[in-house]
């Protein structure tokens, strides 16, 4: 396994402290109703269903840290035939989703800056996916970063 660098625990440590800040949803003011449920539900169910297909295709690839691991392969199949970081859009997704579905600002507040990091940490992990592997730049090129590209 390959040791972790100082920006792999810099986006990891701050991820999951966005992901308890989430949890803990400080209710000092709510929105107004933004989508209707059955919407928010949707986009909720569809959020579950690209985690799982993600976990399922990466498999022992699957690393919180950029950084990929010493005997990764590049995976483009499956949901990554379609977007090269699924698991980041169904947790943007998701946290957008579930924020506008409890009329929380706050929550809404967190998942826009996870939304930023997410941009950032996957942008680091792609420098270093193209320095492991020599055709990640073609893969990229034919690939949306988080959502699938239609041109």
């Amino acid at each position: 396994m390959r040791p972790k660098t100082k920006k792999d625990l810099l986006f990891v440590g701050l991820q999951f402290l966005l992901f308890f800040a989430f949890i803990i949803d400080l209710k000092f003011y709510t929105l107004p109703p933004v989508l209707p449920d059955f919407v928010l539900g949707i986009c909720l169910a569809l959020a579950i269903v690209i985690f799982v297909l993600s976990i399922l295709v990466l498999n022992t690839n699957l690393s919180p840290f950029p950084t990929p691991k010493t005997d990764s392969k590049l995976i483009t199949h499956g949901i990554f035939k379609y977007i090269r970081h699924p698991i980041y859009t169904s947790i943007m997704l998701g946290l957008l989703s579930w924020s506008l579905y409890k009329n929380s600002i706050f929550q809404l507040c967190i998942a826009l800056i996870l939304v930023v990091l997410f941009y950032f940490k996957s942008k680091y992990e792609e420098a270093q996916l193209q320095h492991k592997f020599p055709n990640y730049k073609r893969y990229k090129q034919n690939t949306g970063r988080f959502l699938p590209k239609l041109f």
